[in-house]
């Protein structure tokens, strides 16, 4: 072999040894990235079982999160409410309502030095009323979206029969959940001396009292802290959150019925059909981690989310919320610092199950894509790490000879 030829296989043997070394880590790195992406791709999402008596199939389908990065974070979202186009966050840590447009975008912020814990947040859509409670200041707010101004709605007591003054028990007010019916009357549960719900107007004059001694109910229903209140048709739902149940009155305040929920029961949301009719019912379970579904009658339907902080997983989920038109489910899950977006589908009982253009509604399609092609990539760069690396060792024999035959020196 000649000197020109030596220097070349002499120069080209470091060369080849570091561009297999690059390949290689290359190679292991979007190994790493395929591996990655196939341990963050969500669990698939089942569809719930249909309703009873031919009510439909209702399924779920995890769509999306926000804040999104970048975004002001989140610090502690304990409730959400939809009206309209927007969504209203009730952050108890920064002591403020975020709202977002219906695509998670920033939009305001609402009660900054006034609000200290805002608690639980609703939308009466018939007069545009946002409605928020603020437990450590033992209040109840609202205000119209678009306008930086917090009302506050006091409590006006009725004097009880016989006395000419009510008593300081009866009296105390530590609003919690709350909802807007149609005809302006807001309820508001309340975990100060009596758990029990009030009905207040839009004045705040206490109409009537429900699950405590002052209820007017033929049976007093002994609530422990009740969390959330939610209208369903004419029927109110309370989350009666120690007894891990859901406590149905009626609006008269009669007794109904009570599902055991077997965890912790806090936000209620009503689900509209495309009809605009409710028959089925959200809320979270936070100790469960999880998203149940019940029909008006308080059947269970199932149940969507376990824990984790991958996307479509919950950790201490505190709220739900539904869009005006049914379609979308809001959760606030709470420990994530987030707000999750399903996606809300209706078919008839009889309907084969589909998905909508054929889309894989769990979003795993992205993760098995981006792990397909790392690992296609890594496959060919190990190839050429090894390639090179042979090469590499044959230089430092000598290398090949030109043309393919033995070189006689």
């Amino acid at each position: 072999m000649g000197p020109e030829r030596t220097r070349d296989v002499a120069g080209a043997a470091p060369r080849a040894k570091k561009a297999a070394v690059r390949a290689g880590v290359a190679a292991a790195v979007l190994a790493a990235i395929g591996a990655s992406a196939l341990a963050l791709m969500p669990e698939p999402l089942k569809a719930v079982p249909s309703a009873a008596e031919g009510a439909g199939t209702v399924q779920l389908y995890y769509e999306a999160a926000f804040p999104m990065p970048g975004d002001q974070p989140l610090e502690r979202p304990v409730s959400v409410a939809s009206l309209r186009s927007r969504i209203f966050v009730a952050d108890s840590v920064a002591g403020v309502v975020r709202v977002f447009d219906e695509r998670g975008v920033p939009e305001s912020i609402v009660g900054s030095g006034t609000l200290v814990a805002p608690t639980y947040v609703a939308c009466d859509p018939q007069t545009d009323r946002v409605y928020v409670t603020d437990r450590k200041l033992g209040a109840l707010f609202w205000f119209v979206p678009g306008e930086s101004e917090l009302r506050r709605l006091e409590p006006r007591w009725p004097r009880e029969s016989g006395a000419a003054t009510r008593s300081a028990e009866a009296t105390s007010w530590a609003p919690l959940g709350v909802a807007a019916g149609e005809d302006g009357t807001v309820w508001v549960t309340d975990v100060s001396a009596r758990h029990r719900v009030l009905a207040l107007d839009a004045s705040g004059r206490v109409a009537q009292e429900i699950g405590g001694p002052g209820s007017h109910s033929q049976v007093v229903v002994a609530l422990d802290y009740p969390n959330d209140v939610a209208l369903v048709g004419h029927e109110l739902w309370v989350s009666d959150s120690n007894h891990g149940r859901v406590v149905v009155f009626d609006e008269s305040g009669r007794y109904l019925r009570a599902m055991s929920l077997g965890g912790l029961v806090r936000g209620l949301a009503p689900i509209p059909a495309a009809s605009g009719e409710v028959t089925a019912v959200a809320g979270v379970d936070t100790l469960g981690n999880d998203i149940v579904l019940w029909n008006v009658r308080g059947e269970e339907l199932g149940r969507f989310g376990e824990p984790g902080t991958i996307a479509g997983r919950l950790q201490i989920p505190n709220d739900v919320a539904v869009s005006a038109d049914g379609s979308r489910l809001f959760v606030a899950d709470t420990g994530n610092r987030r707000i999750q977006v399903w996606r809300v589908e209706w078919e008839s009982a009889d309907a084969p199950a589909r998905r909508l253009f054929g889309s894989d509604a769990s979003n795993r399609a992205p993760y098995v894509g981006v792990a397909l092609v790392s690992f296609a990539s890594a496959l060919v760069l190990a190839v050429v790490a090894v390639s090179l690396w042979r090469r590499d060792r044959l230089m430092d024999h000598g290398g090949p000879p030109d043309d393919g035959t033995a070189v006689l020196q």
